[in-house]
């Protein structure tokens, strides 16, 4: 019998808000708003409590307005529904000039084992 295709993964992205960096890895959900357990917490009133969803599937990632008041705009369109967004995508929250401006890039696996095996030694050292 042949081998089953497997999906490929998504890439890790690294998603850049107001100089806070947080690196997103497939098999998460990123919940993004001004909810202070959101995921990526947005400290501005244009955006909504329960804003956005990231979240990687087949391959893609995709974001998702949660029917935030004010909007979810990517490269300066308003969502309609789910978008597929990687590398290079820009992302307001809110406002489509003036809303919290997010940069989608590319996360390297180095860095992604780097700073798991910086977790595990601080881990085993506690």
């Amino acid at each position: 019998m042949g081998e089953r295709p497997v999906a490929p993964a998504a890439p890790q992205l690294v998603l850049e808000i107001d100089g806070d960096t947080t690196r997103m890895t497939p098999g998460r959900v990123y919940r993004i708003g001004r909810d202070p357990t959101s995921d990526i917490v947005l400290a501005d009133a244009r955006a909504s409590w329960h804003h956005a969803v990231l979240s990687a599937a087949a391959g893609r990632w995709t974001l998702v307005d949660e029917g935030s008041t004010n909007g979810t705009f990517t490269d300066g369109l308003r969502m309609d529904g789910p978008r597929a967004v990687g590398p290079g995508t820009v992302v307001r929250f809110g406002h489509p000039e003036e809303g919290p401006r997010a940069v989608l890039s590319a996360g390297s696996a180095e860095a992604a084992e780097a700073e798991a095996e910086a977790a595990s030694g601080a881990a085993s050292e506690a």
